[in-house]
């Protein structure tokens, strides 16, 4: 729980068994180094805070034998009124996508009662699906297989509404393939995004495999197929889109035990 004014913000947690201290960590947004605080009850004041600000906030656990906990999930609050501090949900992520199925989480938000899910077709006008979750994350259900969809997330306070998260795209497999789509084992990524059409594919691999390389437009169409053998270790690989209209597409990495996603954006 957060108590806040202009320039502090009072924290206080669940208290732990035969703990000895707490630390809390904490930084704003747009800083890389936290500030340390030690607390021996389960709650401490935090001052001189920067006013307007976002923070992230973490703590952890020293116990009375000498060893020490992880820091919690980190969290982020708003050190202005608590009525304008329903965050809008960040680092929405889709994963293990199936024919059917795919997860869905994101990084908790400070005062957050619930979360609402809201779901559709890429290229629908209308959200058609819409869930609920008290947690970070949510499996979907019932989807329809080899299908680009979008998705977004929003946070419920008790004293309010955040706003929708920025939209998320995934697809689901075809009917053919039972594998899980993640990107935790390959790290893709795309550089630059957003691009002018000319970009590289960035991952790497523990095995030497075919890779096949598949771009999707937003109509679910493959506009792109490129086979290629991934090597141990980092790859890149350079990707030319000419003639290719602007716009969003899903780009598919298939391994041999696994299918990797990223969304890319040509301008």
């Amino acid at each position: 729980m957060v108590t806040q004014s202009e320039n502090s913000a009072f924290i206080s947690w669940k208290a732990v068994e035969n703990v000895d201290k707490y630390e809390v960590a904490y930084r704003t947004a747009t800083e890389n180094t936290w500030a340390r605080s030690i607390a021996t009850g389960n709650s401490i004041n935090l001052n001189n805070l920067i006013p307007q600000s976002n923070y992230l906030v973490k703590i952890r656990t020293f116990c009375k034998n000498g060893q020490s906990s992880i820091f919690s999930t980190t969290l982020q609050f708003n050190n202005i009124t608590e009525s304008n501090s329903c965050n809008k949900v960040p680092n929405v992520v889709s994963s293990d996508a199936t024919k059917s199925t795919a997860n869905i989480s994101w990084t908790p938000v400070l005062f957050a009662i619930t979360y609402e899910i809201q779901l559709r077709i890429q290229g629908s006008q209308e959200w058609n699906q819409s869930f609920v979750t008290p947690q970070n994350q949510y499996t979907v259900t019932n989807l329809t297989s080899n299908r680009l969809y979008e998705v977004r997330v929003k946070a419920n306070c008790s004293f309010g509404t955040g706003e929708w998260s920025e939209v998320q795209m995934f697809k689901t497999l075809a009917a053919r393939e039972n594998f899980s789509a993640t990107n935790s084992e390959t790290n893709l990524s795309v550089y630059p995004n957003p691009n002018k059409g000319n970009f590289s594919v960035n991952f790497t691999s523990a095995t030497t495999e075919n890779v096949v390389i598949t771009l999707v437009d937003v109509t679910g169409r493959e506009v792109l197929t490129r086979n290629t053998v991934a090597i141990i270790g980092e790859n890149s690989i350079q990707v030319e889109l000419n003639g290719f209209s602007s716009g969003v597409y899903l780009l598919q990495m298939r391994f041999s035990s696994n299918v990797s996603m990223s969304k890319v954006v040509v301008e």
